[in-house]
């Protein structure tokens, strides 16, 4: 635990930006979650090719239900 705190200590600038911060790598992390499950699906089964077919299909349905969602709840589609 003492580790733990002297490396926030000596961090404190990246600590504080990261907590106060209205940037996210959220968006980044969902997509890369989304083809690690894709990659794991099709493990063995199929070529780049239709990886990369079926990644870009999935992408645009959540997209569709990402703006659904948004304007149902009133909330702004993203830029």
């Amino acid at each position: 635990m003492g580790a733990f705190v002297t490396k926030l200590r000596q961090d404190v600038d990246a600590v504080v930006a990261g907590l106060t911060s209205t940037y996210s790598q959220g968006q980044t992390e969902g997509n890369v979650n989304r083809l690690k499950l894709l990659k794991r699906q099709m493990y063995g089964r199929a070529g780049f090719e239709t990886l990369r077919r079926r990644f870009l299909n999935t992408g645009a349905a959540t997209r569709r239900t990402c703006m659904a969602t948004q304007l149902v709840f009133g909330r702004p589609p993203p830029l």
